[in-house]
């Protein structure tokens, strides 16, 4: 349900992604749920359930890695296969959500202020960093809990975001999403340090050598989002300042 109005655009993604290469029959288990119809008076459309768990519960087993794997193989399915659209989302729409969302944080915490504009202007300076790219589709909210495993069945929800975008965003933010897990979940950022390198790797393998420096540069962006991201969840917030310092890391930041 949207109070917008009906999402129509996302419905016919998802129905163009269903009826082809994301069908039932797709030889690499990759699919969509599967789209059942529209119901414009109620502003909603309908999908089949899809059976299965999020895929961090399946990330942390001992063969995670493999799973990681598959993951990078299906963002890589999404851009090869997946129908154009109108929407596009560039380096520029990527650093004026960072500083919309961390700027509030900055004014609740002076304390972190001046930091948090040193995070915002390196991070400016590594968008800057990156070549042009061709856009290709995306669903640029890719992460653990938007992506369904069931037995050897991997499926790709919540595609209302779907746009055309660097092909480096989606794999760059599921394991910059990663990293924050491991920080929150372990103390540790590196605790979870394998999937990440089975998820570039994955998605390098199938693309090429080129790519592995921007999946690193949208990883370390995804990071500085989650400064904001862990503001906004109360029981996140014990994390801030751990996220602050390893973006500060990342970022070449040096402490004042």
């Amino acid at each position: 349900m949207r109070a917008k109005g009906l999402d129509r655009r996302s419905y016919y993604i998802q129905n163009a992604l269903w009826r082809e290469a994301f069908s039932p029959q797709a030889d690499d288990r990759i699919g969509v749920p599967k789209p059942l119809g529209v119901l414009p008076e109620l502003a909603m459309w309908l999908q089949c359930r899809v059976e299965g768990v999020p895929a961090m519960q399946r990330l942390t087993d001992p063969n995670g890695a493999e799973l990681a794997e598959r993951i990078a193989g299906a963002i890589h399915k999404l851009q090869r296969a997946g129908p154009p659209a109108p929407r596009r989302h560039g380096m520029a729409d990527e650093l004026r959500i960072l500083h919309r969302q961390l700027t509030p944080v900055a004014e609740a915490n002076p304390s972190w202020a001046k930091r948090i504009q040193r995070v915002l202007a390196a991070s400016e300076r590594l968008g800057a960093s990156l070549p042009d790219s061709v856009f290709r589709p995306s669903h640029r909210d890719c992460y653990a809990d938007n992506v369904m495993v069931n037995g050897n069945w991997v499926y790709l929800v919540d595609l209302d975001l779907y746009c055309m975008a660097d092909p480096a965003l989606d794999i760059g933010n599921f394991i910059g999403h990663v990293t924050e897990f491991a920080l929150r979940s372990s103390g540790r950022s590196d605790a979870l340090a394998h999937l990440e390198q089975a998820l570039e790797a994955g998605y390098v393998d199938r693309t090429s050598e080129a790519m592995r420096a921007a999946v690193r540069v949208y990883a370390t962006l995804t990071l500085v989002r989650h400064i904001a991201i862990s503001q906004r969840i109360p029981e996140r917030r014990a994390w801030t300042s751990g996220l602050l310092q390893l973006c500060e890391h990342r970022l070449g930041i040096r402490a004042a």
